[in-house]
Parts: C-alpha cells; sequence; structure tokens
C-alpha cells in the first residue's frame, strides 16, 4: 500500500459508523477468494468492524459488519484529502455478500 492510499483509507475509516468486530479471513472467505481477486486484486485493510477493498482510480469498497449481523457495503472515491460516499447498500446478508461487494467494485457499470 502506498502513501496515498494509506491516506484515503484513513478519511474512510474515520467516516465509517462503528459495529461488530470483524473476521477479515472469514468475510474473504464468505465473498470468495475469485471474486476477492477481481475486486481488489486480494489486497485488503482491516480495521476493527469494517474491511477496505482498495479498487482501482482512488476507489475503494469498505464491507462492514453491522449490530445486526448484516453487512454495509459502500463504494467511496477516496484522495489524500477526503473520502465520498458514492455508492452504499445496507444489511446485507452473508448469502448475498459476494454479488454485492463484485457490484461495488463495477463502479463504471453499477454507479
Amino acid at each position: 500500500m502506498n502513501i496515498s492510499q494509506a491516506l484515503a483509507a484513513a478519511h474512510i475509516f474515520a467516516a465509517l459508523p462503528p459495529g461488530r468486530n470483524i473476521n477479515a479471513e472469514e468475510l474473504c472467505q464468505q465473498i470468495g477468494i475469485v471474486n476477492v481477486l477481481a475486486i481488489s486484486g486480494g489486497r485488503k485493510i482491516k480495521n476493527g468492524s469494517s474491511v477496505i477493498f482498495p479498487v482501482s482510480n482512488g476507489y475503494f469498497v469498505t464491507v462492514t459488519l453491522n449490530v445486526w449481523d448484516l453487512y454495509d457495503v459502500k463504494l467511496f472515491k477516496a484522495n489524500k484529502n477526503k473520502a465520498v460516499v458514492k455508492s452504499e447498500w445496507s444489511n446485507v446478508g452473508a448469502e448475498n455478500i459476494s454479488e454485492t461487494a463484485y457490484q461495488a467494485s463495477c463502479f463504471n457499470n453499477y454507479v
């Protein structure tokens, strides 16, 4: 991760609401390794209740485990100064997290 990605991740984590502690490896298994590779090339950043997948061109997909044991997925456009939510999906079940995270990473087609 380069410095600009680290700064963007810091802005994104500051913008996310608190949630339950998340196991990043279990989330990646639920999403599927092929989809994780398609979303971010296997890169992930974990912080407490959220996992960030850096996509490309300054876009990041965040997956947060909320208090109802469901996932909130957000697509951020970030740079070193700020992070803006471009799209979001709330209360996504484990059975749909794979498709939702992949759709979020396809920012040209779905947003």
